[in-house]
């Protein structure tokens, strides 16, 4: 059985290499999705919990 890693920032399954964060040399991160990281940096570093619950939500609803 093999183990999934999900999004440390909004907890979205790392199941593919496509949903990875990339780091600025071109390396995926395997901590992180491409929604919260990207090029080293996070996306939204000032995102609260509160506004994350949110965003989450809203795309979760969009599928």
């Amino acid at each position: 059985m093999e183990n999934t890693h999900f999004c440390q920032s909004c907890g979205m399954p790392l199941t593919t290499e496509e949903a990875k964060g990339t780091e600025n040399n071109g390396l995926k991160n395997n901590d992180y999705c491409k929604y919260c990281y990207e090029d080293s940096q996070f996306k939204n570093p000032q995102m609260n919990l509160e506004e994350m619950e949110k965003a989450v939500k809203a795309h979760m609803e969009k599928k």
